[in-house]
């Protein structure tokens, strides 16, 4: 019997969705290390043997009115006191608006 954690389960759906291809046909490749075809692309999908979370710094807004814009650029106050408040706001991005936050606090205030 194979056990799918549920991280194996979830990629395999996703790529499913992405690439329009039925989970099973991603799991037999995986499972059995064979090129599967669909739609004249070939295909082969493996099991992710990494265990451990990475982690990445977050440089740039991703939406709003500083889209693509620098975090630490960003001297609107206001702006960044509104964006930390969003209620699906990563931890990466939750540091990186409250580290300038932090920043122009002090900057102000000296």
């Amino acid at each position: 019997m194979n056990i799918l954690t549920r991280q194996n389960f979830e990629s395999m759906q996703l790529a499913g969705q992405i690439l329009n291809i039925p989970t099973s046909k991603i799991k037999e490749s995986a499972d059995n290390n064979k090129i599967i075809l669909i739609k004249k692309k070939k295909y082969l999908f493996k099991y992710s043997t990494i265990t451990e979370t990475r982690n990445f710094k977050v440089r740039r807004f991703t939406f709003g009115k500083y889209k693509n814009k620098l975090i630490k650029k960003c001297d609107d106050l206001s702006y960044l006191e509104w964006y930390i408040k969003l209620p699906l706001l990563n931890a990466q991005f939750k540091h990186a608006i409250k580290t300038r936050i932090k920043d122009l606090k002090t900057k102000k205030n000296d």
